[in-house]
């Protein structure tokens, strides 16, 4: 009788500790889920910031030309007018580590702002955004067609955020 309860407490014993595995397990899980949302959530803050850092940086530099004659990316960059974290010597780099361009627009009185390596999840994020009056053009390199408003619906941002490809996306901006 008392193997047989010996063998039952071992039995018990065993099933206590694969539940605190499992249990454990599902608590690593929900953390890293959790990081990786809250991650995420932080770079899209950060490329915002840095988008509106570009756009100021840019309309100073250029504040009383008629024309954007000359901008590009070496000269935004080493104008001193970005924050240091977002240079790489003459490169401008934003938080998902790849670049952002900056090039006058078709007429030179409009200028384009595009970062490339955009993940899918944020892309739909950010193309969402209204980022107000100054803003001509916006367009992803997916679909190819622009949307000349502020920001795109959710529907179009799901259309022109999904690439089957590579899942990373090029976003134009084209500003005044």
């Amino acid at each position: 009788m008392r193997g047989a309860k010996r063998a039952a407490e071992r039995g018990n014993a065993l099933l206590g500790i694969a539940m605190a595995l499992i249990i454990s397990a599902v608590v690593a899980a929900g953390y890293l889920v959790f990081f990786n949302n809250a991650n995420n959530s932080a770079k899209n803050n950060d490329f915002m910031a840095q988008l509106a850092a570009v756009q100021t940086a840019v309309q100073s530099l250029y504040y009383g030309q008629s024309t954007y004659t000359g901008l590009d990316t070496a000269t935004l960059a080493d104008s001193g007018t970005l924050p240091e974290k977002m240079l790489s010597g003459s490169a401008i780099k934003h938080p998902f580590n790849a670049d952002i361009t900056v090039a006058p627009g078709g007429t030179n009185d409009t200028f384009v702002v595009t970062a490339t390596n955009i993940p899918e999840a944020s892309c739909t994020t950010l193309v969402t955004k209204d980022l107000g009056r100054s803003l001509v053009r916006l367009q992803t390199d997916v679909a190819g067609n622009a949307v000349n408003k502020r920001a795109m619906s959710p529907a179009e941002a799901q259309a022109n955020c999904t690439d089957p490809g590579d899942g990373v996306i090029t976003i134009i901006w084209e500003f005044y």
